[in-house]
């Protein structure tokens, strides 16, 4: 476990406990058979696709044939969301946040991201946005403190058509400047 808390969502407490999970074909099942009910969460060559989805978190090496990960996976209780870091270089990382009742949850996404910065001592963190996302997935990255930076055309594929990435940055002192009261009272709320 990596920590408890008592995080506001929907107008009331509930305790969530995160912890870091590890690779097992068990645990990577599972987090494939949660976002396989999301088509959106992966392009069209993961989806449907146990051993692509596998690739995404772990890599062989082809010398020696040894397996490393790409990244690190929070999970929040039994899967009822997870955090992704991965493409960790020097001072920075990409974020990618599932929640996979569909619920935007900002008290626990801003402490899981209060912990990594303070973890890793990152400078930046990354996020990359679907153009077609819904406008509460915009809100709700925006209100946890991310900027919009620009895009990376044609990055990914979707039901046989090439779409851009919108890209968003936090930088660790924005983070910890950010004024929680200007946050919006609907991103409590907040559904996709």
């Amino acid at each position: 476990m990596i920590f408890e808390c008592s995080c506001k969502e929907h107008g009331i407490f509930i305790n969530r406990t995160v912890w870091l999970m590890d690779y097992s074909v068990d645990n990577l099942r599972k987090l494939w058979e949660k976002s396989s009910e999301h088509r959106i969460l992966f392009s069209d060559d993961v989806n449907g696709n146990f051993q692509k989805f596998c690739s995404i978190f772990l890599s062989q090496d082809p010398n020696t044939g040894n397996l490393f990960s790409n990244g690190l996976v929070w999970v929040v209780d039994d899967f009822v969301g997870i955090l992704f870091m991965s493409q960790i270089h020097g001072d920075e990382a990409l974020l990618h946040f599932s929640f996979f009742d569909g619920r935007l949850r900002y008290d626990i996404s801003r402490r899981m991201i209060d912990y990594i910065f303070s973890e890793y001592k990152f400078n930046r963190l990354n996020a990359e946005i679907v153009p077609f996302a819904s406008k509460r997935v915009f809100s709700f990255i925006e209100s946890l403190g991310f900027r919009r930076e620009g895009k990376k055309r044609k990055a990914l594929s979707y039901k046989d058509e090439r779409f851009d990435l919108l890209l968003y940055g936090l930088l660790r002192e924005e983070f910890y400047e950010w004024d929680t009261k200007n946050v919006p009272l609907e991103v409590a709320q907040l559904r996709v």
